[in-house]
């Protein structure tokens, strides 16, 4: 009953205690080490929020190597997300604007082509 007693976590073991919340991180459960951020007092990679002038970057080296400073790859997935969204309801606007038929423009344009070229040779025999 004392070791599951010691093992449960308490608002102290958990950082909520009096004192700084890194000192505490060595006294908390595993699992609620992993949910606080941080691992043997650094961050856990990807869980920045920004650089700011004059600030440590914190990211993952591929986060500094492949994006702008301040940029994760969780923020660089949304963005492309919304981009995603954005082109898919334009396009699907655009096809319930012309009723399903993509190739109406092109079909307009190839018949009077072909009306001009009968014209033409109309022209070319008389």
């Amino acid at each position: 009953a004392d070791q599951a007693a010691a093992m449960t976590p308490t608002p102290t073991s958990l950082g909520a205690g009096g004192g700084d919340c890194d000192d505490d991180l060595e006294a908390m459960p595993l699992a609620f080490r992993a949910m606080s951020g941080k691992r043997g007092g650094e961050r856990i990679c990807g869980a920045g929020d920004g650089v700011a002038e004059g600030a440590v970057d914190d990211r993952c080296w591929v986060e500094q190597m492949l994006l702008p400073a301040g940029v994760t790859f969780s923020k660089a997935a949304s963005s492309g997300l919304f981009f995603l969204m954005l082109y898919t309801f334009v396009f699907s606007a655009w096809y319930m604007a012309v009723g399903g038929d993509i190739c109406s423009v092109d079909r307009r344009a190839a018949d009077r082509l072909q009306a001009e070229v009968v014209e033409l040779r109309a022209q070319l025999e008389a």
